[in-house]
């Protein structure tokens, strides 16, 4: 059985076991694959029922992924319930030595707004949960808990596009301690788009993700979680990312897989397995959780 197939059977599971389901929609390659799949599911089987979608627009986004969002919400209205969000909460910004944070949609800066606000979307005025201080991934968890009691849903599902393998691999290992240990360790997402040394080569305009650590890291021991560790840019990336966001008592890096090749003085703490390579090789590592299987397989590159 292939992705696509185990794919058709989960999201039968989703569709059969829960009244209320949503996707988290940004407009980046997964969440848009997801939503695809989603309404490919429904049209193909003549579900009759519709879906949600949860877009947060974060204002400044690309032009063309603003069209992109726009051309599907509305290609598929017949079966979509559109939440898109216009709020003034906090983001953490990556872009200034002098702020934390910006805020998307703010009133009183309305002739800085880089574009005007969408027609149908809603406003902060729509959610009686939101605060000033309010962070964007705090707004997701109330949303979340919002649209299940507006639709009087028994069982409500969101489902989001994983953008790497090292968060389901965090999260299988934080279940793991918790059975051994009794210990029940928080797990958040980092995105390190805007730490790479490469984001110049890498596109014109590169796809940003949601960072997603809704805890404290201040004087915490935090281990940051890869499948595969190769030349460590993605690790120093990821380091710089991290103490943005607080000042950890130290900082550990687990790999599931090391094959060598590293170009800077990063070694991971804890290594599942040392694999010699060469580098006309790739790594390809599959994991239940988004694969179907887990395995390890070394290809030549193409």
């Amino acid at each position: 059985m292939n992705v696509y197939e185990r794919t058709q059977q989960r999201l039968k599971t989703v569709f059969d076991l829960f009244d209320n389901v949503y996707v988290s929609f940004s407009g980046g390659k997964d969440s848009g694959v997801l939503l695809n799949l989603c309404i490919d599911y429904i049209r193909r089987h003549h579900l009759k029922r519709r879906i949600g979608v949860f877009h947060m627009d974060y204002e400044i986004q690309y032009r063309d992924t603003v069209d992109y969002v726009n051309r599907t919400l509305a290609a598929n209205a017949d079966i979509l319930d559109v939440y898109r969000v216009c709020v003034p909460f906090k983001v953490l910004t990556c872009t200034s030595m002098f702020q934390q944070y910006w805020r998307p949609w703010e009133e009183s800066k309305r002739e800085l707004w880089v574009r005007e606000m969408p027609a149908d979307c809603l406003t902060h005025r729509d959610f009686p949960f939101f605060r000033d201080d309010m962070w964007d991934y705090e707004f997701q968890n109330c949303f979340a808990e919002w649209l299940h009691a507006r639709n009087r849903a028994a069982r409500t599902c969101c489902l989001i596009g994983i953008r790497t393998r090292g968060v389901p691999l965090a999260r299988r290992l934080a279940k793991n301690i918790e059975k051994i240990d009794g210990v029940q360790l928080p797990v958040g997402e980092l995105d390190i788009t805007l730490y790479r040394d490469d984001l110049s080569t890498v596109a014109d305009a590169p796809v940003l993700n949601r960072t997603d650590i809704p805890f404290p890291i201040a004087g915490k021991t935090v281990v940051l979680v890869d499948d595969v560790i190769y030349t460590c840019r993605t690790a120093r990336a990821a380091l710089d990312a991290v103490m943005q966001l607080g000042r950890p008592a130290r900082i550990q890096l687990f790999s599931l897989i090391d094959r060598g090749h590293s170009e800077l003085p990063i070694k991971a703490n804890y290594v599942g397995k040392n694999i010699p390579t060469s580098k006309s090789e790739v790594v390809a590592v599959r994991l239940q959780e988004t694969d179907g299987e887990n395995s390890v397989c070394i290809l030549e590159r193409g």
